[in-house]
């Protein structure tokens, strides 16, 4: 997908949870805009969006519906936005960068 987040960083949230500490499986990262939640596993192709006005309960999964591809790929550009915004600690520049930045 194109990088193209018009939205400025602050106008979304970005939040990653899970994993054991010890490896990147497991973990998911989450973008939630005004009306929608975005969530990505690391090494898994599953993604997920969830309309949060509409179904706050997270229950139907938009991700299979055409309709919704231009609110995916703008989630999308949003955390890849949020990721180049990064200021990566020694030890994570020492272990070859943000794993999740190529996947």
């Amino acid at each position: 997908h194109k990088e193209t987040c018009k939205r400025p960083l602050g106008d979304f949230i970005v939040a990653e949870y899970g994993g054991n500490g010890k490896s990147l499986s497991g973990t998911a990262r989450m973008v939630r805009s005004k009306k929608y939640v975005f969530i990505k596993y690391y090494g898994d192709r599953v993604e997920q969006l969830f309309d949060m006005i509409n179904d706050p309960g997270q229950t139907k999964n938009l991700t299979e519906d055409p309709e919704y591809k231009p609110v995916i790929d703008e989630h999308k550009a949003m955390l890849s936005k949020w990721e180049k915004s990064l200021v990566l600690a020694p030890r994570v520049i020492k272990a070859k960068g943000d794993k999740w930045q190529s996947i």
